[in-house]
């Protein structure tokens, strides 16, 4: 959880609620914007082969324990492999509750298919980032294994563990957000598409990302 009080005041009536929430540990301190946003806790290190995999749970302990533990066993591997410690691991959630589609549809909406959800949820990420090619491709499966397990137990432990929607920014180039987005939604990007970019500039011509030529 970030919370940021811009005018470095600590004892800021606004920073006291925050302050006062338990905590495991805490990197709160007064820095400067630049070195804020250069801290790794806050930004990407450079030079490392990056692993970004997501998906959507139900809001459930026993789920976020899994994945934890999962990690946990995830990082003794990587210790294994690469002794030196040069690499990094993130298992973070972030909350998706069913209140951000409401508060959506209530001004009009969008085509990312919130609205779908029907429980309210965990966004889940799984990072892996390490230094060398040859580590990337020993690290990929597993990471992806990682998430795999954690969908498994999902399914299992709850009804509703696992839910369709794949957030795009976080997501891997072998998930499909787009698809996740529900056909109808889906249909809707396409005629936008075809109305705005009948030549398919941005289908064809930009190559990375997501597209909606092939999301089906």
């Amino acid at each position: 959880m970030v919370a940021l009080q811009a005018d470095g005041n600590q004892d800021s009536f606004n920073l006291q609620p925050w302050k006062e929430l338990p905590s495991m540990f805490s990197t709160c301190r007064t820095t400067t914007m630049s070195e804020y946003v250069s801290t790794p806790e806050h930004s990407m290190p450079g030079g490392y082969h990056n692993i970004f995999f997501t998906a959507t749970f139900k809001n459930n302990a026993e789920i976020t324990a899994h994945a934890v533990e999962l990690h946990e066993e995830l990082v003794s591997h990587f210790k294994e492999r690469i002794p030196d410690g040069d690499f990094w691991t993130q298992c973070l959630f972030q909350p998706l509750p069913t209140l951000y589609a409401a508060r959506s549809a209530a001004a009009g909406g969008n085509a990312m298919g919130l609205e779908r959800q029907s429980a309210n949820g965990l966004l889940f990420l799984a990072v892996a980032m390490v230094r060398t090619s040859s580590q990337y491709v020993w690290a990929y499966p597993r990471v992806k294994a990682w998430l795999e397990a954690i969908k498994t137990f999902a399914g299992t432990v709850t009804e509703e563990g696992n839910l369709d929607w794949i957030y795009l920014n976080y997501a891997d180039i072998s998930q499909n957000p787009l698809r996740s987005y529900g056909e109808q939604n889906l249909r809707r990007l396409e005629e936008v598409a075809a109305k705005y970019d009948p030549e398919h500039v941005f289908q064809r011509l930009c190559t990375s990302g997501f597209k909606i030529l092939s999301a089906k």
